[in-house]
Order: C-alpha cells, then sequence, then structure tokens
C-alpha cells in the first residue's frame, strides 16, 4: 500500500506501562462502504460479523473491539514492521472480500487504517487492563513451574522412557483411532491410564498445575520415541501425545512445553499429531484459537478435544486446528448421538477440519455417526485393547491389524 507506516507503540495503562506491548490501529470502514453503495451497512451485525471472522482468521491471537465506523485493532501477536505488515495484509484482503474480486483497481485500493496512541483509546485500555492482571496473576504462578523445574531429578522421567509412573500406578498407553472411510486405523493416540479405566490427566491423583507441563513433556517424549520406532520398523501410522489446556493457559509452562517440542522437531513430521485436551466449558472459541496458535509453529497438526458443544466455531474464524473430537455422553440416547454428531461435522466443515467422536459404544451409535459424515471415531464398540510405547514391534501390527478387522467388520454390519 501507498500509506507511510510509523513503528510500533507500547500502550500504557494508566501510569502502568502495558505488561505486553501492542500496536493499535483503527480501521474505517466508511469509503469502502460507501463505494459499495450501503453507507447504512456500516452498524450492521453482518458487515461486523463478516469483518470479525475475516480478520481472526487472519490474525487469530489479536484483539478485535468494534467501534461505530468500523473497529480496533491490537496487534499483540507482533511488533513493528511485522505488526506493520499484517495490518496492511488484512487492508488489502478486507476490501478485495468487501468488494467480491481477487485484484482491486485503483479505486478500490483504499488505506482503511491507522495507526492510533492507545491513550485515545480508553475502551483498548481497559481491556489491555485485564489482560495486564491476567499476566501479572501468570508471573506469580510462574515461581511454581520455577521451583518445581529446578528439582534435582525429574520424576516423570521413567514416566517418558518407560510409559509408567510408579509412584501412582499410572501407564502410558495408545488406543486406536478408527478411520471410518478407509476401514483403517489411521492412528494411535497416546492417553495416562489408571487401572485400565480412568484415561486422560484424571489418572493422576493430586496433580498440581506447576506438574502439568512436565507431566505432559513426558506425553510427547514418550509418544516422540514410539513414533520413531514405528517409523524405524516401516510402519506407516500416525501418533498422537495428548497435552492439557492448562499447560499452555500459563506463559511459563507454555514455555517448558514449546521447548520440549523444539527439541523433539515435530514441525517437519506429518505423522505426529497433538491433542489438546480438558478444556474447561465455558472457555470461549477466541482462546482456544490463542492456545491453538501458540502450538502451529511446533507442530504440523493439532485436533481440539472440545468439551461439549456450547463452543461456539462458527464466527471464529479459522482456528487452525486439524481435527476436532467432540466425546458421547456414556450411554447416550441415539437422538443425542445423532445431534452431537451433526453438530461436530458442521463445525468441523466450517473450519476446514476433521472430525473424531469419541465414546461410540454400540453398532447403532456407530450408524449414527457414520450417518453424520464424521471421519474418525473412537469407543468400545471396537473393542478395547491398546498398546503399550514399549511394546515389540510385532505385537503393534497384531493390534492394528486386529483394529482394523474390528473395524470393517462393524461397518459391514451397519451397511
Amino acid at each position: 500500500m501507498r500509506h507511510q507506516l510509523t513503528p510500533d507503540t507500547t500502550v500504557r495503562l494508566g501510569s502502568i506501562p502495558a505488561a505486553l506491548p501492542a500496536t493499535v490501529y483503527h480501521f474505517d470502514l466508511r469509503q469502502a462502504v460507501a463505494k459499495m453503495g450501503g453507507s447504512g451497512l456500516i452498524a450492521s451485525d453482518r458487515l461486523r460479523a463478516i469483518c470479525e471472522k475475516h480478520v481472526r482468521s487472519i490474525a487469530g491471537s489479536d484483539l478485535v473491539l468494534f467501534a461505530n465506523d468500523g473497529f480496533h485493532l491490537v496487534i499483540t501477536s507482533c511488533e513493528g514492521n511485522a505488526a506493520a505488515a499484517l495490518a496492511s495484509f488484512i487492508n488489502i484482503s478486507l476490501l478485495m472480500l468487501l468488494f467480491g474480486t481477487e485484484h482491486l483497481t485503483p479505486d478500490q485500493d483504499i488505506t482503511l487504517f491507522r495507526q492510533v496512541d492507545g491513550e485515545d483509546l480508553p475502551t483498548v485500555a481497559n481491556r489491555k487492563m485485564q489482560y495486564a492482571s491476567q499476566w501479572q496473576n501468570d508471573d506469580q504462578a510462574d515461581e511454581e513451574f520455577e521451583t518445581h523445574e529446578q528439582a534435582d531429578s525429574d520424576p516423570y522421567g521413567t514416566l517418558a522412557r518407560e510409559g509408567i509412573y510408579i509412584e501412582q500406578g499410572v501407564e502410558l498407553t495408545f488406543f486406536p483411532v478408527h478411520d471410518l472411510r478407509r476401514r483403517a486405523v489411521s492412528a494411535l493416540f497416546c492417553a495416562p491410564t489408571f487401572a485400565g479405566a480412568v484415561f486422560g490427566h484424571h489418572a493422576f491423583q493430586g496433580l498440581k498445575p506447576a506438574e502439568l507441563p512436565y507431566v505432559d513433556r513426558a506425553i510427547l517424549n514418550h509418544s516422540v520415541a514410539f513414533a520413531n520406532r514405528l517409523a524405524e520398523a516401516g510402519m506407516v501410522v500416525a501418533i498422537g501425545a495428548a497435552v492439557s489446556f492448562e499447560t499452555l493457559a500459563w506463559s511459563k509452562s507454555r514455555e517448558i512445553y514449546q521447548r520440549a517440542l523444539r527439541a523433539a522437531k515435530l514441525a517437519p513430521n506429518a505423522q505426529l499429531i497433538l491433542k489438546l485436551e480438558d478444556i474447561p466449558a465455558g472457555t470461549p472459541a477466541d482462546r482456544i484459537t490463542q492456545i491453538v496458535t501458540a502450538l502451529r509453529p511446533f507442530a504440523r497438526h493439532t485436533f481440539v478435544h472440545l468439551p461439549n458443544k456450547q463452543v461456539d466455531l462458527a464466527m471464529t474464524g479459522r482456528m487452525g486446528a486439524s481435527g476436532f473430537v467432540l466425546s458421547l455422553q456414556r450411554r447416550a440416547p441415539l437422538p443425542e448421538v445423532l445431534a452431537d454428531s451433526k453438530w461436530l461435522s458442521r463445525a468441523a466443515l466450517t473450519q476446514n477440519a476433521m472430525s473424531c467422536i469419541d465414546h461410540v459404544e454400540s453398532d447403532e451409535a456407530l450408524a449414527v455417526v457414520r450417518s453424520a459424515d464424521i471421519r474418525f471415531a473412537v469407543g468400545n464398540v471396537f473393542g478395547s485393547e491398546t498398546l503399550r510405547g514399549t511394546a515389540p514391534i510385532d505385537e503393534v501390527r497384531g493390534v492394528i491389524d486386529r483394529a482394523e478387522v474390528a473395524t470393517a467388520k462393524h461397518l459391514s454390519a451397519i451397511v
């Protein structure tokens, strides 16, 4: 664009410097809307929804605040020239969206935005105060992580190497994920297990937030080691590693986990998948997007295990997840299974992502799930056989072969 941008500004909150450097831009939509021949659209909810969805698809971790004539974009994901380039890209792509064209004519080439000082934006400053307050609490929590990190030894080292946490009888097991289109096992996902009955991070007793990143690091390292063994044996199957939402919600624990991801070199490996779990009910979709964004540079594929159907994915733009998982309630009636499956299928479609239903317990439920065009399924309908990450290769092949026979058998019964 012809507009010359200035360096970024750090917004101050009263007399307190913002904990988060931000570049604030005001996008004025009036010129573009006038050229569209519909100045009355400027305050319409539809225009706001279109703009918000589009901007969040590009800058999902940044803040969008609407004003009467447009919106403010608070860029915290980058600074300086990078922030200026991001605002310019949003400007051009938004114009193309509004004018419905792949190329702008000179008449359409409008600079919608200008950089503003945070002192001129009390609404933005108030919202940033909330961020600063959250980050101050974050810093207090970081002390617990640092204390744990400075311990003489890693109590979860055995969990990473052998898949066992002897103190609590927890072991890491891999369960098959069934591809309903290919009638095959597409992946083996790692999950902590206690007595073969309690799965996920709940398998650990009294787990503190400061311990979570080290547990998740152990799960990651164990999964990577298993994936490497399978690759060396010539087996092509994806391996998934679970990570708790809580681990990535705090800056220090997120940093610990990101260091482990960097060391594991997952980015170029398409066969390794991260699965974000334990998302608290009521978590906004934008917050989940921020967490997925934090994982994106380190892994090719991320699946998000949604807490329920209340997460509104329709207006969030592209979250960047490869797939979404939803668990059915135990012994759920078939109408509920159908409603959950259809909701997930639509949600995944809007995100251009894959869908997976968990806790499928019967052939009838599987038939309903498949009718909703769900791609993957997990559940006792296929059997309950799992694998240890240290299992011999022949045992792994046997479990996968039996699982694929079960997949074909149940899908054939449905037909």
